[in-house]
């Protein structure tokens, strides 16, 4: 599992503008894996109310977050980290 730093430098990652969208996507699958290690910075970055651009083109699956159909969307940092939180719930 990975330890509380790394996790923290995840979640900078998804508001980060020149970091690379693979590296993003990278980043919400580690705080995916961590599971509940993950909650509570996750839960911080949710109380930040910079809505930061996490990408132009995010494949959103169906459920809380989209009860549609699946669809590719802009997403903002306080999306996926609640997207994630949604994911390890």
């Amino acid at each position: 599992m990975p330890v509380a730093d790394e996790l923290k430098y995840d979640v900078v990652l998804l508001a980060d503008p020149v970091a690379a969208r693979d590296d993003k996507l990278a980043a919400v699958d580690e705080l995916t894996k961590a599971g509940l290690a993950a909650v509570p910075l996750l839960v911080e970055r949710m109380r930040d109310h910079d809505d930061a651009v996490f990408a132009d083109d995010v494949p959103v699956e169906t459920g809380p977050m989209n009860p549609g159909p699946p669809v590719t969307t802009r997403t903002t940092a306080r999306f996926m980290a609640e997207l994630v939180l949604y994911r390890i719930i």
